[in-house]
């Protein structure tokens, strides 16, 4: 959800919860678990993808390092 009379470029920087400055969410719109439990699109399991709005900051930023490990783990 974004703030209700924001501009384009300023909601492009708020969270679902309307957090200026928020980490940009990994998913890029190809949301299929794999045999895994991995998203084939970003890499998160079920439980990070439905976590990710209401983690903190830090947690978010440990997220997308842990998925940077597994892209290349994939050769990816």
């Amino acid at each position: 959800m974004r703030l209700g009379n924001t501009s384009a470029a300023a909601a492009a920087d708020l969270d679902d919860r309307g957090t200026v400055d928020a980490v940009p969410s990994p998913c890029v719109g190809i949301c299929v678990l794999d045999r895994g439990g991995y998203c084939e699109g970003c890499l998160r399991t079920g439980a990070e993808i439905a976590a990710w709005p209401g983690m903190p900051r830090e947690a978010q930023e440990t997220l997308l390092k842990t998925l940077g490990l597994r892209w290349a783990q994939r050769g990816l």
